[in-house]
């Protein structure tokens, strides 16, 4: 295979500027010929004329030298080969602004593509590029762990009558906690759903129920947009993590101070990009922030066993829960966190039930991340 020439076809080219984001676009077709009726496309590649140095583009190189055009801030997006004759092919060629990987993605002003520097600025290369941030807002459900106890809403039994709500009753006239007036959040800025009045969930009976009550929430779903030099396999280890102590995005004008265990990196994936024939990677960090309940996860404490205290060993061993008729209850009963039912534990002061509290992801600093940095 040899190229005989490579020329540029003056009457083909074309021009367009699209609105209202005011981006041109070029098409620019090159005519080459070479030597072999066999050679092919795999066999061309990206042919250079031998005596003048004219060549066909690759995808990523800037528009130049085009006749008396040169605009730098254009560069090949597309390639199109087709074949003329035996050994003539047209290479059509489609130039379009430097986006840098952030195809279709506003990121300052509305109807803008093309990404800024943090001053502003049309990018001359993707170093100058800062992180930019997606922010939106996800429906999840899970089972309502906490809940303030309000009163009781009761069927009365004399004709005419409508239901009415008591605010006075205690959940049981013994062992229930007394009637709050509405839920109060945890003061300092915790996570929304650690409420000062909550309780567990149960029945008048105190017994969980089953199915437990759902409840619906919203979830943050963040996905902040960094360059790289190459992708940083290095920071995969935060994948399926938490962060174990409060941190602020500060990402292209979107600040948000976060507590701990609310954010979970869900995802690190990158591609690819080429500029002037240089690689570089954009890469998305997907964040799912819960602010309702964390990552970490409170389990009603409950069973159907008991540890009892063996005086002649001093071990303790499990023992089956009794009812006051002395035979084994047929549904868990709350425990008191120390493996004890807790009714037998229940005061004013320290009411029934208890919650087991469990990190099941990984906690890391999130620091390495960057999020909190909107530098380049």
């Amino acid at each position: 295979m040899a190229i005989e020439s490579v020329v540029i076809d003056r009457d083909s080219r074309k021009a367009s500027i699209s609105w209202p984001q005011g981006n041109p676009q070029y098409n620019v077709r090159f005519i080459v010929t070479s030597t072999e009726v066999l050679d092919g496309v795999e066999s061309l590649g990206y042919p250079v004329d031998p005596n003048t140095g004219t060549r066909v583009p690759e995808p990523g190189d800037s528009f130049e030298n085009i006749g008396n055009d040169t605009n730098r801030n254009m560069v090949a997006k597309s390639i199109s080969v087709s074949q003329i004759s035996g050994t003539v092919w047209a290479y059509d060629v489609t130039y379009a602004p430097l986006q840098l990987g952030l195809d279709g993605g506003t990121t300052n002003q509305p109807g803008e593509t093309q990404p800024k520097t943090k001053d502003g600025d049309t990018p001359k290369d993707w170093t100058e590029v800062g992180p930019d941030i997606n922010v939106q807002m996800v429906q999840r459900s899970r089972p309502a762990e906490k809940g303030a106890y309000i009163g009781k809403q009761k069927f009365l039994l004399e004709p005419f009558k409508l239901l009415f709500f008591n605010h006075i009753s205690k959940l049981h006239f013994k062992l229930g906690w007394d009637p709050q007036n509405f839920a109060e959040p945890v003061q300092g800025g915790g996570l929304t759903t650690e409420l000062a009045n909550g309780q567990p969930i149960v029945n008048s009976a105190h017994k969980a129920f089953d199915p437990p009550v759902e409840v619906d929430y919203t979830r943050m779903l963040l996905t902040v947009t960094r360059f790289h030099q190459d992708f940083p396999t290095n920071l995969l280890i935060f994948q399926d993590c938490v962060n174990k102590s409060p941190f602020r995005f500060n990402i292209n004008g979107f600040q948000m101070a976060v507590p701990a265990f609310s954010v979970k990196v869900q995802g690190i994936t990158g591609s690819a990009q080429w500029q002037n024939k240089r690689r570089f990677w954009r890469v998305d960090y997907v964040c799912e922030v819960d602010l309702y309940r964390g990552w970490r996860i409170d389990i009603l404490d409950r069973g159907k066993t008991q540890l009892v205290r063996n005086n002649q060993t001093g071990f303790y061993e499990d023992q089956l829960i009794l009812d006051d008729k002395g035979h084994p209850i047929n549904e868990p009963a709350l425990l008191n966190g120390e493996g004890t039912p807790a009714r037998e534990s229940a005061t004013q002061s320290n009411p029934n039930g208890a919650y087991l509290r469990y990190a099941v992801y990984p906690e890391r600093d999130f620091k390495p991340l960057r999020f909190d940095d909107p530098n380049p």
